[in-house]
């Protein structure tokens, strides 16, 4: 059963026989996605439905297995294979998802367990981020992968965290088109948060894109602690980053100066 419980309409609760494995609702509308396996298919199958026009929005059938996926904005759903990164865009019932790029490096490796997906506002750069182990689980390395949609290529980055978002660095000009990622490389303790402008071209002249970073300190009871997620507030102009031992970070963007380190939660946290 798919169970869905409407806290705007006090805790209404709607429950409905489906073959699912796994369920996202849309983050802005009353539409549900929908995951599962198929006899004799090696791949996931995936559904789209409003919920309240009763509308089938999409059905695809993968041909690889889907291990993440994301809705990136109320009609464009992520989808993450074993291979490929996919893009669906919902607006056209006759729509089909479309390949963007293929996962390489460490993140193509068995074993290696993605944990976020995140794409600008104006979807030309994607980054898919995965951890893995190389010690049972006593380290684990983070490891990221940068796309550009327009010109085809990537970066390999060493880190657990990053993101995207349209942020005022000076007040003369227009919200910068951001890229900010927490780095950790193997085998050490230092993080540093990276803060740049991923969409202002270079032009001879004038003054290079926004970049900035710093080194982080992490907490003295939690030196091997990580960050999980990574937050642009394009509202507040600051970096929010949470950690797995549940501290919580806020950095300003324009100098990536630190602005609070506080601990929120004794537990492990594995999403925010």
């Amino acid at each position: 059963q798919v169970v869905v419980v409407d806290m705007h309409q006090g805790n209404s609760v709607n429950r409905r026989p489906m073959k699912a494995e796994a369920t996202l609702m849309n983050p802005a509308e009353n539409i549900i996605a929908l995951k599962g396996s198929t006899e004799g298919q090696t791949g996931h199958f995936v559904q789209v439905f409003n919920l309240d026009s009763k509308e089938k929005l999409g059905v695809h059938q993968a041909s690889e297995q889907i291990v993440f996926w994301k809705w990136l904005w109320p009609r464009m759903l992520a989808l993450v294979g074993e291979k490929d990164i996919y893009h669906w865009n919902l607006e056209t019932s006759s729509s089909t998802p479309e390949k963007i790029f293929q996962r390489s490096g460490k993140l193509a490796e068995a074993g290696t367990q993605v944990i976020s997906y995140a794409a600008n506002s104006q979807m030309s750069w994607c980054l898919l981020t995965a951890i893995s182990t190389q010690d049972q689980g006593k380290t684990i390395d983070g490891n990221m992968q940068l796309y550009s949609v327009e010109k085809k290529q990537q970066q390999m980055l060493e880190g657990h965290a990053g993101g995207f978002g349209n942020v005022l660095t000076a007040d003369s000009e227009p919200p910068s088109g951001l890229f900010a990622f927490m780095e950790r490389k193997v085998g050490s303790l230092q993080t540093k948060l990276h803060i740049m402008d991923v969409t202002k071209a270079r032009v001879e002249g004038l003054p290079a894109p926004f970049k900035i970073q710093s080194e982080v300190a992490m907490p003295p009871e939690a030196q091997s602690d990580f960050a999980v997620a990574l937050h642009l507030s394009e509202k507040h102009g600051v970096v929010f980053v949470v950690t797995k031992a549940g501290f919580a970070f806020m950095f300003d963007v324009a100098t990536a100066t630190m602005l609070v380190r506080t601990r929120v939660s004794q537990d492990t946290i594995f999403i925010s």
